[in-house]
């Protein structure tokens, strides 16, 4: 039994609190929040917010967002440095176009290297922090089998990524105490459902992208 499955929102937030410890150990700044902004990124700034842990926000520049996208990502930085946050704009190492020649196929719901060159490449503005991203395993075959809460990333050439759920403190010792310098992902809306993410942006007032006109 996964331990976000029946209250969502109140489990994500204990599991921020519970690990912000961890994470001010390894960056001072704490959780980096990895969004787009979008629908399932602002869920999760809203929970780091609620839970009132130390975090700051790191979004990666696709070159392929659309103009609203954009502009609503660029407002909603400008808040969250009003209110004190720190952020930073990341810039693609090969943009789409330059992956999808290297790769010879576009991203697709089976190949989706996009996530991992775009969104989850290590970068120097994330330093040693334990990254937190707004993955579902709902969305997809893939994420099901292979994303979880808690993830330890060692060398993704060899496919040695440590997923599990914070079920019990066999995991939590695991993902304190093993493995010093590998990545650690914290994935809170890792149980979430379509139905758990629209309701929350409804009940808590999260606006949405609204089209260009």
């Amino acid at each position: 039994m996964s331990f976000t499955k029946n209250a969502p929102d109140e489990e994500a937030v204990r599991l921020l609190r519970y690990y912000e410890g961890l994470a001010l150990h390894y960056d001072v700044r704490g959780y980096c929040v990895c969004t787009s902004e979008g629908k399932d990124s602002r869920v999760l700034g809203h929970l780091m917010r609620r839970a009132g842990v130390r975090h700051f926000y790191m979004h990666s520049v696709t070159g392929i967002d659309p103009p609203e996208l954009v502009y609503f990502q660029r407002a909603n930085f400008q808040a969250y440095r009003d209110l004190g946050y720190l952020t930073y704009d990341v810039m693609y190492q090969y943009s789409m176009w330059q992956l999808m020649r290297r790769k010879k196929i576009p991203p697709l719901r089976k190949v989706r290297y996009c996530c991992e060159h775009l969104k989850e490449r290590p970068v120097p503005q994330q330093g040693r922090a334990i990254l937190s991203l707004g993955v579902r395993k709902y969305e997809s075959v893939g994420r099901r089998k292979k994303r979880d809460e808690l993830e330890i990333v060692s060398d993704k050439k060899r496919g040695d990524n440590i997923i599990m759920p914070f079920d019990n403190s066999e995991k939590r010792r695991i993902f304190e105490t093993c493995y010093q310098d590998n990545q650690r992902r914290i994935n809170p809306l890792a149980y979430w459902t379509d139905s758990d993410i629209w309701s929350y942006s409804k009940d808590v007032g999260l606006r949405a992208v609204r089209p260009v006109r």
